[in-house]
């Protein structure tokens, strides 16, 4: 079963933010799951998060941060925020996610395992627009006889995107960056799809 989450941004430095973060998630008995915009290829949603990133007009750490332990991290955020210079400026329930790829290859090894990630999705996450085309690009034999250099003789193309849950597409986009064709396969930042603010409230 996929784990929930909610997004929360936190006013401070960085390095103090996350420093606080590991310090609460390592005092649990079970160590939540969270993942820090900027480390794990999240986009920030607004173009406001972005100016102020930019031109560092403000410290805004955004991160995901799972559901069961969002509560008890904004209690410790209130209580110790003041001291350490830290507050939360806000919290949104994640809905879903989605990222767009791309990618083309040459080598056979390589495209099984582009292969294989693509083809063993985590449940609740979907393929949008996806359809490979492999081919031969040239037959070199005859022209290497004759002293030419030796070119492609395979290729395969494609692109896409990828949605659902929120859980499963960011495990698939780590999945891809960790993967031995990963140099090879462009991919768009994880975009969040967000609750409207006051909708509800983590249980």
């Amino acid at each position: 079963m996929s784990c929930k989450y909610t997004e929360l941004v936190v006013e401070g430095p960085f390095i103090l933010v996350k420093g606080f973060l590991i310090g609460f998630w390592s005092t649990r008995a079970e160590a939540p799951h969270y993942f820090i915009h900027r480390k794990a290829g999240i986009r920030r949603h607004t173009l406001r998060d972005f100016m102020v990133e930019l031109f560092e007009l403000e410290n805004m750490v955004h991160l995901c941060l799972e559901d069961g332990a969002v509560l008890e991290f904004i209690a410790a955020v209130e209580k110790a925020g003041e001291a350490i210079g830290i507050q939360l400026r806000s919290q949104r329930r994640i809905l879903g996610a989605s990222f767009n790829f791309s990618y083309e290859i040459y080598n056979r090894h390589l495209a099984d395992e582009c292969r294989t990630v693509l083809d063993n999705l985590p449940e609740g996450v979907e393929l949008e627009g996806y359809a490979p085309v492999e081919e031969m690009v040239h037959d070199a034999g005859a022209e290497l006889s004759a002293g030419y250099a030796p070119e492609h003789v395979y290729a395969i193309r494609g692109k896409g995107g990828v949605s659902g849950d929120f859980d499963g597409v960011i495990n698939l986009y780590r999945r891809i960056k960790q993967s031995e064709a990963a140099q090879f396969i462009l991919t768009g930042e994880v975009d969040l799809t967000l609750e409207e603010p006051g909708d509800s409230s983590p249980e």
